[in-house]
């Protein structure tokens, strides 16, 4: 399932994209080794956070802090290092503060965006980040502002085919609360 690519290889397909030489590391001198080393993570991070993907998601009861917060609640739940964004808590009455779940609940569990490592993300979703990074370095590598916005065009194309193919992994859930239909009664 996983697509087995590195950072280095994917900024490479995307340089290839834009008719411009891969690269094997990214300390090159060259616009592109230097573009690429300075967007890639950022960008991976970005989309990453954009979008419940299944792949980087993670579940995790959280370990209470012995400092209690200032104010409004009893407990504080540090989050994880490699946590990019809470999608789930098991507790309905909370708040993010300072990178840690405040609660009043006595155990607080997370699903959560993980900074996963790219080889383990799935063909689809690093063929996408290839146009997205085409995107990204086409004006420092090609200085073309339309290549810029023909790859931008597609990798918004591939991002929302890779965001269907990863909801199609998880199966839908049934409705349980249906007030609309049960105010009809």
């Amino acid at each position: 399932m996983a697509g087995n690519q590195s950072a280095i290889s994917i900024c490479s397909n995307a340089l290839i994209l834009l008719g411009a030489d891969p690269i094997s590391d990214f300390s090159g001198k060259d616009a592109g080794s230097v573009a690429a080393a300075n967007l890639f993570e950022v960008t991976y991070t970005e989309v990453l956070q954009s979008y419940d993907w299944n792949f980087s998601m993670v579940q995790r009861t959280l370990n209470r802090s012995p400092e209690s917060p200032l104010f409004d609640y009893a407990n504080k739940f540090p989050l994880p290092a490699d946590c990019l964004r809470v999608a789930r808590v098991s507790d309905s009455n909370y708040d993010i503060l300072e990178h840690a779940i405040h609660s009043n609940s006595s155990s607080v569990s997370i699903a959560y965006i993980a900074l996963t490592d790219i080889n383990k993300a799935p063909i689809y979703f690093t063929n996408a980040l290839e146009y997205l990074m085409a995107a990204k370095l086409s004006i420092p590598v090609t200085g073309d502002i339309d290549k810029a916005s023909l790859y931008s065009q597609l990798a918004e194309k591939a991002m929302r085919k890779a965001r269907h193919l990863d909801s199609r992994q998880t199966p839908t859930k049934d409705i349980q609360s249906k007030p609309f239909i049960e105010v009809r009664n």
